[in-house]
């Protein structure tokens, strides 16, 4: 079970090979911040704390996250990166997938998707990593 999908797909011309994936681990959802408070539904504190996930005598656990709030996941742990060496330089889309197998209980499936679009250009130096661009979210980008 993947609590989400993420890959990278070329945003011009056909696919090169099978898009790049990675799968999120998850063990634990709680609510990190408020992102959007404002959002029909959206609670005023925190209803998933982390105070649950830390404990071990928990047989059972209540876990989520409320609509507009997030959970924040640390650049350090297991599958957090997507491998993109090899890659030649164009406009890429970093596309998510969220519950995608739909074993999650949610109110709404209908926006379980985010992208964002990113140039991989020349390196700035010989020898050294590509230069990455953000390009934030282009909303012509639709692929089936």
């Amino acid at each position: 079970m993947d609590a989400a999908r993420y890959w990278v797909e070329p945003l011009e011309g056909e696919l090169i090979g099978d898009p790049q994936f990675n799968n999120k681990i998850g063990f634990c959802m709680f609510e990190s911040f408020a992102l959007d408070a404002t959002l029909p539904g959206a609670p005023n504190q925190v209803t998933h704390p982390i105070a649950g996930c830390r404990s071990k005598e928990n047989e059972t656990l209540l876990m989520g996250i409320s609509i507009g709030w997030s959970d924040i996941y640390r650049s350090h742990l297991e599958g957090q990166y997507i491998d993109i060496a090899g890659l030649p330089p164009s406009n890429y889309g970093l596309l998510t997938s969220v519950n995608p197998d739909g074993v999650f209980r949610e109110t709404d499936f209908s926006n379980n998707f985010a992208w964002m679009v990113f140039r991989l250009g020349e390196p700035a130096t010989a020898g050294g990593p590509p230069v990455l661009t953000e390009l934030g979210q282009d909303t012509s980008y639709v692929r089936d």
